[in-house]
């Protein structure tokens, strides 16, 4: 490979193989920084194993998931009479008919035709 100028360029510094010392000292370093990954690695370890692990903070997890949920429900108190049925008929039935019943009398003639035509147009 050549330069702009026309000579060679010197690619020396690069070859790996031109120092084997060098080399070697830099195969060690990395060896020795990679050296309790590669232990821990070479650890056979069967999926078994690896889901024992987990399942001593898994149960604690739901252990605590199931106490907030059952201390919820306990301090919950729902009240049936806290939703008045006129609302839910409200919410169910048309208007002119959610009149009448929230009022809680009978339609007349004109209560029901005006059901009628509310509908249809």
């Amino acid at each position: 490979m050549t330069n702009d100028e026309g000579g060679s360029i010197d690619f020396g510094p690069f070859d790996v193989y031109a120092d084997v010392e060098r080399r070697d000292a830099a195969v060690a370093r990395i060896l020795g920084a990679a050296a309790p990954d590669l232990l821990r690695r070479a650890e056979v370890r069967s999926p078994v194993v690896m889901l024992a692990r987990w399942s001593a903070p898994a149960l604690a997890l739901v252990t605590v998931i199931a106490g907030l949920s059952l201390m919820t429900l306990w301090r919950v108190e729902r009240r049936a009479r806290e939703v008045p049925l006129a609302t839910v008929t409200e919410v169910l039935l048309p208007t002119p008919v959610s009149t009448w019943v929230s009022e809680d009398r009978a339609p007349s003639k004109s209560d029901l035709i005006m059901a009628v035509e509310g509908e249809s147009q």
